[in-house]
Formats: structure tokens, sequence, C-alpha cells
């Protein structure tokens, strides 16, 4: 895995690292955890995401996920981020910055130019946070090897292909850039 390591002030998102999206087989914990061992960010940002049975999911998807222990974020990214500056944000939608907490101005406090995102759905809300992340004036990387989906691939490929050709990810870096190999 290349990251790319440029001189701006950066944060390391991890989005919805929780038992109800992370399968045993999945890669993608692993190289989180070896992500935020070998390189530094300015801030860290774990959100976690929570639908009860009344809420736009239930309504639109018939699915929820109320408060509880599925709803909680792993107790190893816990243990990833221990003494670290970290922001906890909880969300009932897709992006991390409409979740609890104005992200934007947090970011803007600890003056961060530059966003990594990790976690799950990569289709749904890593790409909707990075979206949100561009749209806000941030660049914006999509560690692709930390990401994964929930339900298999068929909808994390195309996701993938989409953020490649906007070059939102690590693998598709537009600007001439350092790389550090993890």
């Amino acid at each position: 895995m290349k990251v790319p390591a440029s001189q701006r002030r950066r944060a390391l998102a991890i989005i919805d690292v929780q038992a109800e999206f992370v399968t045993e087989a999945d890669d993608c914990l692993l190289n989180i955890e070896r992500l935020a061992a070998a390189v530094s960010y300015d801030l860290y940002i774990e959100s976690v995401f929570t639908g009860g049975p009344t809420s736009l999911w239930q309504l639109q998807t018939g699915w929820s996920l109320p408060e509880g222990s599925h709803s909680q974020v792993l107790p190893a990214v816990t243990r990833w981020l221990t003494g670290k500056c970290v922001v906890s944000v909880r969300k009932t939608t897709k992006s991390i910055f409409k979740g609890d907490q104005s992200l934007l101005d947090i970011l803007r406090a600890h003056r961060i130019e530059e966003l990594h995102l990790t976690g799950f759905d990569i289709n749904d809300c890593v790409m909707a946070s990075a979206f949100d992340a561009f749209d806000n004036g941030l660049v914006t990387y999509v560690i692709e090897e930390c990401c994964g989906p929930s339900s298999g691939t068929d909808l994390a490929l195309p996701a993938v292909k989409v953020l490649r050709y906007l070059n939102l990810t690590n693998n598709s870096v537009y600007e001439s850039l350092p790389m550090v190999s993890i």
C-alpha cells in the first residue's frame, strides 16, 4: 500500500469500523492498523453510524442499526488511536461531515488541509465523505487498501473506479507527491 506523503497538515478518518460492517476475513482492518502505526497524522477522526427503527434508513432501505454494541467503534480502533488527537463523530447518515459535530470547523481549527479516508463502506459512507471533503476544499485521498464493503464487492469495485477516475484515491494521485510504502 502506498500513501501520499505531502507536507500538508492532514487527518486520518476511520469511518464506521463497527461489528455490523466488518467481516472476519477483512484485510481492511489489518491495513488500517498498519497505516495508523506507520504514518503520523495531525488529527484522527473515528466515526460510528446509527439509524434507529424510525430513521430514514429504515424507511427507505428496510434496514436499521439502533444504538447498541453493533453501533460502537471496534475496540481495536480505540487501541490504535490511544494517545493521539482524536475526534469522535456519531452520525445517522452517510458523510462524516453531517454528524453530531461540525467536523469542518474542527478540521479548520486544526488547520487540516488533507484528509485520508478509511473504513466502511467504500461504496457508501466513505464515498459520500470523500465527495464532501473535496467539496469543502480538502485535498482528499481514499486509502483503497484500508476500505471495504460490508456486503460483497458488487458495488465496491464500481465505487473504486469512480473514485480513481476523480483522482480521489491513493492509487490515483494526480499531483506529484512522494509516497510512503507500507
